[in-house]
């Protein structure tokens, strides 16, 4: 098993503790070097190690994007989330990721307010294939 599953951590919380703590075992000397190559570094999480959280946030997109009254939003919302995530597939920034995060949060509030202001069905969704129960047609 890994150290940081062990400890309960991701393994972003990990590489980020243990980094901290090799720049204070490195001579002071090096650490403007150390610096200067932080400053331009990008942090990437793999596939596999934060899948879950990853898988996760894809999940909870997914059902934002559902959420959607407005068959055009609806379906722009979840195309878009699948599109994103399968484009992190292979690896993601930190920043890729709390982009993603604050996008479910603007999705779910704009959900709500889509809700709240519903307009009348169109002619798509009237069709019995498209109803509000069998959302399988998202795609």
């Amino acid at each position: 098993m890994f150290a940081w599953r062990a400890a309960g951590m991701n393994y972003l919380q990990y590489s980020s503790i243990a980094a901290r703590a090799l720049r204070r075992v490195v001579k002071p000397e090096l650490q403007n070097e150390i610096a200067k190559r932080e400053g331009m570094h990008i942090k990437v999480a793999k596939w596999e190690n934060g899948r879950k959280e990853i898988l996760g946030l894809y999940r909870k997109s997914l059902r934002a994007a559902q959420q959607f009254e407005t068959y055009n939003f609806r379906k722009y919302f979840y195309r878009r989330t699948r599109d994103r995530f399968r484009a992190l597939k292979e690896e993601a920034s930190e920043q890729q990721l709390a982009e993603a995060q604050t996008e479910l949060q603007v999705m779910l509030r704009q959900g709500a307010l889509n809700r709240m202001f519903a307009h009348n069905r169109t002619v798509i969704e009237a069709d019995g294939r498209y109803a509000r129960g069998a959302r399988r047609y998202a795609e």
